[in-house]
């Protein structure tokens, strides 16, 4: 149903309205009375076909494999406090997070000397 304000004043529903007023009419009605003048369309903000429902059949997503990262050379190389420092320049801070890294649980994690500098 469109929103339409009233140009001339005029009944609706068994009462007057004035000028400026808005309201809900049937499509037809409503498309007579703004050809006869009495009344004319209210532009809104928000369409109501933008919340229906968009079906889009020629879409493809394209299937990714996911990126496995070649840990087989990365090795730690030193360690400070908590960060652990890789052979590839990365740094994890935490013992988890390094064995997470490398590929391994925590418990597998080689020892290297803490430097304390």
């Amino acid at each position: 149903m469109p929103r339409i304000r009233v140009v001339r004043p005029h009944t609706f529903r068994g009462s007057v309205v004035k000028r400026n007023e808005e309201y809900d009419e049937s499509e037809r009605v409503a498309l007579e009375k703004v050809r006869a003048g009495v009344a004319e369309f209210v532009k809104t903000k928000v369409d109501p076909e933008m919340y229906g429902t968009r079906v889009y059949d020629d879409v493809e997503v394209p299937e990714e494999e996911p990126v496995v990262e070649e840990a087989s050379d990365l090795e730690v190389v030193s360690r400070s406090g908590n960060w652990y420092f890789f052979s590839d320049g990365e740094k994890a801070l935490g013992r988890r997070a390094a064995a997470e890294k490398l590929g391994v649980m925590p418990e597998e994690l080689p020892d290297v000397p803490v430097d304390d500098e």
